[in-house]
């Protein structure tokens, strides 16, 4: 339906004086010779070895970003699951809890839930052991003591597991943890 006009008669002149003001760009780069000379080759295979190098690089350090984020992504939902997890001791209907002075100075509390299945164990002011140490948590029933996790300094600790029959103990252990108590309870708490 479009519909072919003759341009205005004024344009053409129009067009013409306007373009004495419109600056020309340089006429483009002309073609390297067909048969270049060996030294100008180098410049370019360095050029494109650079580019390569650089690129390169740009992934790894993209890929390392990449790593980081995702690993502190897992450690945020696991330290939020732990949270939740030790909330739902603490809030527990059926809570109780106890308290003691330890041989290793400071004080050990363990909130402990039947209905949850699970104990909370926190302490405060425990002496710093050597990095060849740690504190040891033990559940303690009829059939001896389990080990429960190592207790991190400053932090609460939760327990996989607890039975009101059990009592918790706290040993100082090699810094990997022990599958058997090494030393003797620097206390024992019954919840």
């Amino acid at each position: 339906m479009a519909a072919a006009e003759s341009p205005p008669p004024a344009l053409r002149d129009r067009v013409l004086a306007d373009i004495r003001h419109i600056r020309q760009l340089p006429a483009p780069r002309q073609p390297a010779p067909t048969s270049p000379a060996p030294e100008s080759s180098h410049p370019r295979r360095w050029r494109r070895a650079v580019a390569a190098a650089v690129a390169a690089a740009a992934c790894l350090v993209t890929a390392a970003s990449v790593t980081e984020a995702v690993r502190e992504h897992q450690r945020m939902e696991r330290a939020d699951a732990t949270s939740r997890a030790i909330a739902s001791v603490l809030s527990a209907p059926d809570a109780h809890s106890a308290m003691g002075r330890t041989k290793a100075g400071g004080t050990v509390t363990v909130v402990a839930s039947a209905t949850r299945g699970r104990a909370v164990v926190a302490s405060s002011g425990l002496r710093t052991l050597p990095a060849s140490n740690a504190y040891q948590l033990w559940l303690i029933d009829r059939k001896g003591p389990r080990p429960a996790g190592l207790l991190p300094h400053n932090r609460p600790i939760i327990t996989e597991t607890w039975h009101p029959s059990e009592k918790l103990a706290i040993t100082i252990e090699p810094a990997s943890g022990s599958p058997r108590p090494t030393t003797p309870p620097v206390v024992l708490l019954k919840p």
